[in-house]
């Protein structure tokens, strides 16, 4: 969460940050909570009239991606009357409407169930040129990044591309590592499933 922050403050500008909490307005509806992510690229007036009477063009934007991201039965509903998933891809989708050409996440997909985190990890990869994902998931790590950096106390105990990621590398990370895990898709590397932080890219 540091690394990321710190990241972050180098390129605010062409960053869209999903921090771990999704930090939602809990009295605004979802379709609000979403928008908001688009508050700098307008003036007040303009985002007041949003507030009070959305504009046709912005219903449209904010439903095709609440859409995209299972939540178009919610929009007219309250922050705080979600799920804890939803309100995770609630905050997914205020970063995503950002349109910055570099994502950072924070466990962006943590809350939601595998298949459902490998969906939003493939949509987030495919609208952004760069993506930086702070996971837990060593699996997902391996099948959607092409570098992983794993850190230690600290400490940078990994830098590698996917291909070059082997058992005696994770073992830099984990001492109790359990050769019975899943393998990853790229070789025969035992994978844990809920590792200590992964940075992946």
């Amino acid at each position: 969460s540091t690394l990321l922050k710190a990241l972050y403050q180098l390129r605010p500008d062409d960053i869209a940050f999903c921090q771990q909490a999704p930090a939602l307005v809990p009295s605004l509806s979802l379709f609000h909570n979403i928008y908001m992510g688009q508050l700098d690229k307008h003036n007040f007036l303009y985002n007041a009239l949003n507030l009070f009477f959305p504009q046709k063009a912005v219903q449209k934007k904010v439903a095709l991606l609440a859409q995209s991201l299972g939540l178009q039965e919610h929009l007219k509903a309250r922050a705080e009357t979600l799920s804890g998933g939803q309100q995770q891809r609630a905050a997914l989708a205020r970063t995503l409407i950002q349109e910055r050409d570099i994502f950072l996440g924070d466990e962006p997909v943590s809350a939601v169930d595998e298949l459902q985190a490998e969906r939003l990890i493939a949509k987030i990869i495919s609208s952004h040129q760069s993506v930086v994902l702070a996971l837990h998931n060593t699996e997902l790590a391996v099948k959607y990044c092409d570098r992983i950096i794993g850190l230690k106390g600290g400490e940078l105990a990994i830098d590698c591309q996917v291909a070059e990621l082997d058992s005696d590398k994770l073992r830099q990370i984990y001492s109790d590592f359990d050769t019975q895990q899943p393998t990853g898709e790229h070789d025969n590397t035992p994978v844990p499933k809920h590792p200590d932080l992964k940075l992946c890219r």
